[in-house]
């Protein structure tokens, strides 16, 4: 798993947010061995060892076949897993252009979202949906359905593989293709290209020529433009950075599939460089102005930790405000206008959304603010160790900054969710969930921290004095620490060099 000498709770627990190796992740894929069935094999054994509910998704990157899996077999054995509820799942990374755009010092056009890109969760969607199938088809990184290749460039270093390569996906050539068309003021809808061109497994120059061969006969395109086309397709920069649909367009397609689009680790959608540079007032371009309210400079995210920053703290909220209105009151499609449902929860208990107190508040406040279901997830990776299942969804900069801290003892796991028993009822009923004006955080979601077996539950309210209270700990530790190094120097002065 992520945390890969983790104990877990025997009280049971809700863990919404985990792959196994069908996710394909590039830098994963060699080291993540754990399969669904295996994952839902392990459920079962802790179920019947501890005889306690467990509610689990599986969430693999951009791809749903964990679903079909899980849900098969249990279907095939339906007196084999007493007390566990699996909701189906998939986290798909989608693009934020919709969500706003900001101008640098150059006045061109950049995302207010930091990578132009964030994590969208979706739960109970219909995983043998055409248009779900698709849009995983075009994520897909597979050697069926990628090609490797070589960067130097130092802007990817951090997104390339040990070997300096990276993985392009086939789909990169369709949303690619489209930005060209976007590009020239035509707007097409993503499954125009399903029914018009072929993604060919193992042929990536096959595969460019089905799409752009598609868009000129659709267009017309004269031999110039054709030209241009292609090389704009073929340009390594282009299929990088256009590799991903639109967060509004994927959420319309999992509701039309029956799903709920939840919003993943809120804590890692952070502002973009621009919109921080706006924050500290480096940019004086006009058409920022609408930017000035929400930006926040994310150089001071370890530092938010006082009224000096309050700036910042106040910037980071209305940030999230936003951010949650555009993905609810304001989200529509973006090629035809049609009003998107938008998200109905987020993650709130996520080891991401810890990194400051202040984080987690904004968070927790702006789920209340529009009526959130909370969800919680450990976001676990990698090998399964017998009774290690992923229940600890709250990081361990909270609980190392605990007095006497012991990663063997002590953690926190979310025990219940309301998500998770409306999901159920709802399935009964035939009725749609929905975000419930007025619900809190603290009416629909527990965690529960154990301690040499002693055990506490909070709300999220609760929790977030647990991460204030850690975090002044973790300070006074730190502030104790430079005291005693001031010390050290002061008594152990360095030798005086002497003269040459």
């Amino acid at each position: 798993m992520k945390f890969l000498h983790r104990v877990t709770t025997q009280d049971g627990f809700v863990d919404l947010h985990n792959h196994t190796n069908r996710s394909y992740s590039y830098k994963e894929i060699e080291h993540i061995y754990l399969t669904p069935c295996s994952y839902l094999y392990e459920v079962k054994e802790y179920v019947e060892k501890f005889g306690k509910p467990v509610a689990f998704s599986i969430t693999d990157h951009n791809n749903v076949q964990a679903n079909i899996e899980i849900m098969g077999h249990m279907r095939k054995n339906p007196d084999k897993f007493p007390n566990i509820t699996y909701i189906p799942g998939c986290e798909w990374t989608v693009g934020t252009s919709s969500l706003g755009s900001c101008y640098d010092a150059n006045g061109n056009e950049q995302s207010i979202i930091e990578g132009n890109r964030l994590h969208l969760l979706s739960y109970g969607m219909n995983p043998f949906d055409p248009d779900i199938q698709y849009l995983a088809l075009l994520r897909n990184d597979t050697p069926e359905y990628s090609v490797r290749i070589k960067l130097d460039d130092p802007k990817y270093k951090d997104r390339v593989d040990e070997d300096g390569t990276y993985p392009i996906k086939f789909g990169c050539i369709v949303y690619t293709a489209r930005k060209w068309l976007e590009n020239r003021g035509i707007k097409i809808d993503l499954f125009e290209f399903r029914e018009g061109s072929k993604i060919i497994p193992t042929d990536f120059y096959g595969t460019v020529a089905s799409v752009i061969d598609f868009v000129k006969n659709k267009y017309n395109l004269d031999e110039k433009d054709f030209e241009d086309l292609k090389a704009f397709v073929l340009t390594n920069d282009n299929l990088i950075d256009n590799s991903r649909p639109d967060i509004m367009e994927v959420m319309s397609v999992i509701e039309k599939a029956g799903g709920y689009s939840v919003l993943a680790h809120p804590g890692l959608v952070k502002p973009s460089q621009t919109l921080q540079a706006i924050a500290r007032g480096e940019i004086n371009d006009p058409r920022n102005k609408q930017w000035e309210d929400i930006a926040w400079d994310n150089k001071t995210y370890a530092k938010l930790k006082d009224e000096s920053s309050k700036k910042d703290i106040e910037g980071m909220q209305k940030f999230y405000n936003y951010i949650y209105k555009e993905l609810i009151e304001n989200a529509k499609h973006p090629i035809t206008g049609e009003k998107v449902h938008g998200i109905i929860g987020h993650e709130l208990f996520h080891t991401a959304n810890q990194k400051t107190p202040y984080l987690f508040k904004a968070i927790l406040n702006a789920g209340d603010n529009f009526g959130l279901y909370c969800t919680a997830g450990s976001d676990s990776h990698g090998y399964c160790y017998k009774y290690v299942i992923p229940s600890r969804i709250v990081g361990s900069d909270v609980a190392k900054a605990e007095p006497n801290y012991d990663s063997l003892t002590s953690y926190y796991c979310a025990v219940d969710a309301q998500f998770v028993s409306d999901y159920v009822e709802a399935k009964k009923t035939g009725k749609k969930l929905d975000r419930i004006p007025g619900m809190t955080a603290d009416s629909q979601i527990k965690v529960l921290k154990t301690n040499e077996g002693e055990k506490t539950y909070y709300t999220p309210s609760e929790f977030a004095d647990v991460v204030f209270d850690a975090f002044e700990n973790k300070r006074m530790y730190e502030k104790r620490i430079e005291e005693r190094k001031a010390i050290e120097k002061a008594n152990n002065p360095p030798p005086e060099q002497s003269a040459a």
